[in-house]
């Protein structure tokens, strides 16, 4: 009932908030002037360097030498342009100017970004708002309980592929709520905890918030998705 009322009411920012997704902030920041791509349309080794080093997206020895291998930057770039924030001009990533305006403001940047937080993929859509809705509510959840909530809840829907009419395995599964928390880590909103084998998820302050707010779009505006 309490997560009913969240959902519900419209959200605001926590007062000890003052960037909310720092990293689409940021990225948005360095295409004001453009950024020039390789031939094969990745963003530059010295630009994929920095963002690493910045965000701390990367654990390795080696720098990671090529868009590719950072991945999240490549999903921060990836909702850029599918916000229509950014987009390819030749060989140059610019912003469009939905994206200058939602730079210049701060409360249309996160909340534009809160309601592109679930994939366009159906399945994982609907995986990844169950997902938001559990870690809302608590302050940390291991991965293998979030894997065996979702294997019931599909389980009792009767979700199968509409191809081959198969249910859905434990991989599909994973594969599918992560690439909401996958989406959240690159956004800074994601906090983990526990070991390697069993990762534990939980939201920072601005997570929570941006994530209510995309609970709170999906729950009153238009639904395509069976679940609503």
């Amino acid at each position: 009932e309490a997560l009913v009322d969240d959902v519900r009411a419209p959200v605001t920012l926590p007062d000890d908030v003052d960037d909310t997704v720092p990293p689409l902030r940021w990225f948005l920041g360095e295409l004001v002037d453009g950024q020039p791509l390789t031939q094969t349309g990745n963003l530059s080794r010295a630009f994929v360097q920095d963002a690493a080093g910045r965000f701390g997206w990367w654990d390795f020895d080696k720098p990671p030498r090529s868009e590719d291998e950072l991945y999240d930057l490549h999903q921060i770039r990836h909702l850029a342009q599918r916000l229509g924030l950014a987009r390819r001009s030749g060989r140059r990533l610019v912003l469009t100017p939905k994206g200058r305006a939602a730079l210049a403001d701060d409360d249309q940047l996160w909340s534009v970004a809160a309601r592109a937080l679930l994939p366009e993929h159906e399945f994982a859509a609907a995986l990844g708002e169950i997902t938001l809705a559990v870690l809302v509510n608590r302050d940390s959840t291991p991965a293998s309980e979030l894997d065996a909530l979702l294997a019931l809840i599909v389980r009792e829907v009767g979700w199968r592929a509409t191809d081959t009419g198969a249910p859905p395995t434990e991989h599909d599964i994973s594969w599918a709520w992560h690439q909401t928390t996958n989406l959240l880590r690159a956004l800074n909103l994601l906090s983990t905890g526990g070991g390697w084998q069993d990762r534990s998820y939980g939201l920072t302050l601005a997570g929570r918030a941006v994530a209510l707010e995309c609970l709170h779009h999906r729950a009153t505006g238009p639904r395509s998705s069976p679940w609503g």
